[in-house]
C-alpha cells in the first residue's frame, strides 16, 4: 500500500498543470457519478397504493396518507399515489378500515346509522344509493375497468295499474383509460346489475364508456338480430368444444405446437311441434256396456147378455161375472248398448332449435424432419395409412357417422405442411410483477457497469498521463565544449522533449538515436 502511495505522489509530481487539471476533474466526475448511481439505487422502492381514482378520492386517501405519516410521492398528473414498498398493505388495511376510498359512492354502509323517523321515499332512495354503490365496486374489481358508476331506476309501486306495466331499468359508465372493453367483460356487467335488481333482464342494462360507445348494443337481444347473435355465439361455443376436444387429443400424441385443427358445426336453429295421432279399428275395446228391460202385459174382458133396461141400469144384474170372454197378452223387451273404444296412439315431438345437422374438420399436422445420408434435415411425408389412421380418430372423436369412404373424406380432411415458428409471450397473472423485479435488476447492473466504465476511463487516463519511463542518455557539451553523455532524467515525457528541444535542437537526434537504438 505504501509502495502504491509513492507510485502515485511521484506521478502526481511528474504531471503537469493541465494534466492536474484534466485529472482532477475526472477523479471528481467519477466520484459525483459513483456516488449519485449508489444514491439511486439505494432510494426507496416506490409502488403504486392507489390508481385511477378521482379527484375527490384521491384527495381523501393523500389526506388519509398524510394522517399516517406515510412517505407518499404524487405521479401520473395526480392521478396516482406512491408509497414504499414496506408500507403498500398496512396502508391499504388502514384506509380499507375508514372505508377510504370509498370506490363508487356509498354502500350498504348508509344503514348503519340509525334510520328511527325516516319516510319511507328516503328509505327508498337510499337503498337505491347502497345498491349503485356495491356494484360499482364490484364492476371495478373487473380487469380494464378503471373506474365506473352505475345508475338504477326502479318504477314506483303503485296499487292501482294504469298503463303499461314499467320495468326496471339501469345504465352503467365504465372508464377504461381508452382501451377496448371483451364483449365477455360487458356481457358480465349486464348480467351482473341485472341480477341484483329484482324485476330487471340483461336487455335493460345499457353500458357505455368513457369515449361514448355504446357498449351493450351488440349483445342486446331484440327481433332477429338478437337471435343471430344469440345462434353465432352458441354456434362458437360448440366449435370450440369440439375443436379443443380434437386438438387436445392429437397433441398428446403427436407433441405440443404440432396440430391445428377448426371444426365448423352446422345447426338446425328451426323450433318445431309435431304432433302424430292414429287410429287402429281392428282393436276395440268396449268401454261401457247398458242392457235395459222393459216388461209389459195386457189384459182385455168381453161382456155379453140380452139387451135391455136391467143390463144398462145401474144395480142390475152383471152378467159379465157370470161367464164373459177374456184375453191377456205379456211384453217383455230387452236393449243392449255397448260402447266400444277405438284404439288410438297419439305422439307429441317437441323439436328444441339448436341440434347439430353436420360436422366437418380440418385438421393440418406438421411435417416431421429427419436426417439424409449428408446430415441435412429434411421433410419425411407421413404414409397412407398413417394418414387415414389419423383421419379416423378424428372421425370418432367427433362422432361422425357414414359408411361412406368419399363423405368421411370430404367431411374430415387431414393435410400435412411446414410450420412457420412464432414466438408468443404470454402474459400471467404475475406479469407485471415480475417486469417490477427485471426492472430493479436492470437498474442495479446499469448502476454498477457505468461505475466499472468510469473506472476504466480514469485508469486510462491514469496511465496516457503517466508517459515513459524508460532512461536515455543525451549527449551535451561540457564546458570544454566536448560532448559527453549524461543522464538527464530517469524518465522522458512530452513536456521533457519540447523542454528539450528548446534547449538543444541540434543534439536531439542524437539522444533520440541512442533512446531508440541502444547499445547492447
Amino acid at each position: 500500500m505504501r509502495d502504491f502511495l509513492e507510485q502515485i505522489s511521484r506521478l502526481w509530481k511528474e504531471l503537469g498543470i493541465n494534466q492536474k487539471v484534466s485529472l482532477s476533474l475526472a477523479v471528481l466526475g467519477v466520484v459525483g457519478v459513483v456516488v449519485a448511481l449508489l444514491v439511486w439505487a439505494n432510494r426507496p422502492r416506490l409502488q403504486l397504493l392507489y390508481g385511477g381514482l378521482s379527484p375527490k378520492e384521491m384527495g381523501e386517501v393523500t389526506k388519509a396518507v398524510e394522517g399516517l405519516s406515510v412517505p407518499y410521492e404524487i405521479r401520473n398528473g395526480g392521478a396516482a399515489i406512491y408509497v414504499r414498498e414496506k408500507d403498500v398493505h398496512t396502508t391499504r388495511m388502514k384506509l380499507a378500515s375508514d372505508g377510504i376510498p370509498s370506490g363508487g359512492g356509498v354502500g350498504y354502509e348508509i344503514f348503519d346509522t340509525g334510520s328511527f323517523g325516516i319516510s319511507n321515499f328516503v328509505q327508498r332512495t337510499n337503498y337505491i344509493r347502497a345498491l349503485q354503490g356495491e356494484l360499482s365496486r364490484t364492476i371495478d374489481q373487473l380487469d380494464g375497468v378503471r373506474s365506473s358508476k352505475v345508475m338504477i331506476v326502479k318504477p314506483e309501486n303503485e296499487l292501482l295499474l294504469s298503463g303499461p306495466v314499467k320495468k326496471a331499468t339501469a345504465s352503467v359508465f365504465v372508464d377504461t383509460g381508452g382501451r377496448t372493453l371483451e364483449l365477455g367483460a360487458v356481457d358480465s356487467i349486464r348480467s351482473l346489475v341485472a341480477n341484483a335488481v329484482e324485476g330487471m333482464s340483461v336487455n335493460d342494462v345499457a353500458v357505455v364508456d368513457n369515449r361514448g360507445n355504446v357498449l351493450s348494443s351488440a349483445l342486446k337481444e331484440e327481433g332477429l338480430m338478437g337471435m343471430t347473435s344469440s345462434q353465432i355465439k352458441y354456434r362458437k361455443s360448440l366449435e370450440d368444444y369440439y375443436t379443443n376436444k380434437v386438438e387436445g387429443m392429437l397433441e398428446r400424441v403427436l407433441g405440443h405446437g404440432n396440430v391445428v385443427v377448426r371444426v365448423s358445426v352446422g345447426l338446425d336453429m328451426a323450433a318445431q311441434t309435431m304432433v302424430e295421432e292414429s287410429f287402429d279399428p281392428e282393436n276395440q275395446i268396449a268401454r261401457k256396456e247398458t242392457i235395459t228391460e222393459n216388461v209389459s202385459s195386457t189384459q182385455e174382458t168381453q161382456k155379453g147378455g140380452v139387451a135391455g133396461e136391467e143390463s144398462n141400469v145401474a144395480g142390475g144384474t152383471d152378467l159379465a161375472a157370470d161367464g164373459g170372454v177374456v184375453s191377456s197378452s205379456q211384453e217383455t223387451q230387452k236393449i243392449r248398448d255397448i260402447a266400444y273404444e277405438i284404439n288410438r296412439r297419439k305422439v307429441e315431438t317437441v323439436k328444441s332449435p339448436g341440434g347439430v345437422n353436420s360436422l366437418s374438420a380440418a385438421v393440418f399436422l406438421a411435417q416431421v424432419s429427419a436426417p439424409d445420408d449428408s446430415g441435412v434435415m429434411q421433410p419425411q411425408p407421413r404414409g397412407q395409412e398413417q394418414m387415414d389412421r389419423i383421419r379416423m380418430m378424428v372421425v370418432n372423436a367427433l362422432g361422425i357417422e357414414s359408411t361412406n369412404a368419399e363423405e368421411l373424406n370430404r367431411k374430415v380432411t387431414v393435410e400435412e405442411l411446414p410450420f412457420t415458428e412464432v414466438n408468443t409471450m404470454e402474459a400471467g397473472p404475475g406479469g407485471m410483477r415480475d417486469m417490477d423485479s427485471l426492472i430493479d435488476i436492470g437498474r442495479n447492473l446499469l448502476g454498477i457497469a457505468i461505475s466499472l466504465f468510469m473506472l476504466l476511463v480514469f485508469f486510462r487516463m491514469v496511465k496516457k498521463s503517466s508517459g515513459s519511463t524508460d532512461q536515455i542518455e543525451l549527449m551535451l557539451p561540457d564546458d570544454n565544449g566536448v560532448s559527453q553523455a549524461k543522464d538527464v532524467t530517469p524518465t522522458i515525457s512530452p513536456e521533457l522533449l519540447n523542454e528539450l528541444i528548446k534547449q538543444s535542437p541540434d543534439k536531439i537526434s542524437s539522444a533520440l538515436k541512442n533512446w531508440a537504438f541502444p547499445e547492447n
